[in-house]
């Protein structure tokens, strides 16, 4: 079905950046072959670390996650520049899209909203590059998934077949995930 697949996702690993405010990773070795027969690592980390998706209790007091089929399935890789002239002319995007190089205005989040869209994700850290978090309500508050942190440096833009599960935690406002791409 497909031949090849390109993972997206960034490395998680202690002193990575994160979001000011949010917790600083932290990976030790906590049993050693040497020493335990076996190895473990212990893994602390806040819920929006690296490549992660962000749910509507992020911001909203909701108890609500999305299901798995807004997160895996057709998407359309296009740069912020072909994104805007894409809505400007109303060309096709699949149902979840993946922006390179920057984030979508209040205007072009509002236009993917109207077009039915689940899941926009983007390279940054927020999708929000105000920080009102605008963009971040309109997404949240019409249930359109947003996954951030994304690596998209080898990304054929275009179409292509997204598979982005978030951790299955007890937390409703957004997982770490691991996000593949499908050509």
């Amino acid at each position: 079905m497909f031949s090849l697949y390109i993972d997206v996702s960034r490395k998680v690993f202690e002193g990575m950046p994160v979001w000011p405010g949010d917790p600083e990773v932290k990976v030790r070795r906590h049993l050693t072959v040497a020493d335990d027969g076996c190895s473990v690592s212990e893994v602390s980390m806040g819920t929006h670390t690296g490549t992660h998706m962000d749910f509507p209790a992020h911001l909203m007091e909701v108890s609500s996650v999305p299901q798995i089929n807004s997160m895996v399935g057709p998407c359309t890789v296009i740069g912020l520049a072909d994104l805007k002239r894409t809505l400007r002319e109303g060309g096709p995007l699949a149902e979840r899209v993946l922006v390179k190089e920057g984030c979508p205005s209040f205007s072009d989040a509002y236009s993917l909203v109207e077009l039915g869209v689940k899941l926009v994700g983007v390279e940054n850290l927020s999708i929000d590059e105000e920080p009102s978090m605008e963009v971040h309500r309109l997404l949240l508050g019409a249930g359109v998934v947003i996954l951030e942190g994304l690596r998209l440096d080898d990304a054929a833009e275009g179409p292509a077949y997204l598979i982005s599960l978030p951790l299955l935690l007890d937390a409703e406002d957004g997982a770490p995930a691991r996000a593949v791409l499908a050509y």
